[in-house]
């Protein structure tokens, strides 16, 4: 069976947002998906990553922690389909760049994500956490 990776906040560390998307794998991937859990401390962010087999056996585990002053790049972008549009945030840092999908968000929810993280970023950079 799988088992869900988990987190614990440092001492003065509090949480300021978490998503967690359940992500499907196309279908000519039958019986794989994705759980994506991205947690925005007032210190860093979380994101962590499971790749699931017959929709139960965990196959891939990852989990990184990304410090807010190495990020260069904040906002949200939009997509559309036939019926839905869909909001995902992402971020770029110094070594990657990241996506996720806004479960029911409108684009001031999106608004509301990257302006708590930029406030964020902008201490760290600062030194004023």
């Amino acid at each position: 069976m799988s088992s869900k990776l988990t987190y614990e906040l440092k001492q003065g560390e509090s949480k300021v947002l978490e998503l967690n998307v359940p992500l499907y794998i196309p279908w000519w991937r039958i019986g794989r998906r994705e759980d994506s859990t991205l947690v925005i401390t007032n210190q860093r962010i979380i994101e962590i990553r499971q790749t699931r087999v017959c929709w139960c056996c965990t196959k891939d585990s990852n989990i990184k922690y990304v410090m807010p002053n190495s990020i260069k790049e904040v906002g949200y972008f939009q997509s559309s389909g036939v019926c839905c549009k869909h909001f995902y945030f992402y971020y770029e840092a110094f070594t990657q760049r990241s996506s996720f999908l806004i479960p029911g968000a409108d684009r001031k929810d999106a608004q509301a994500i990257i302006d708590a993280i930029y406030d964020i970023i902008y201490k760290a950079q600062n030194n004023s956490l």
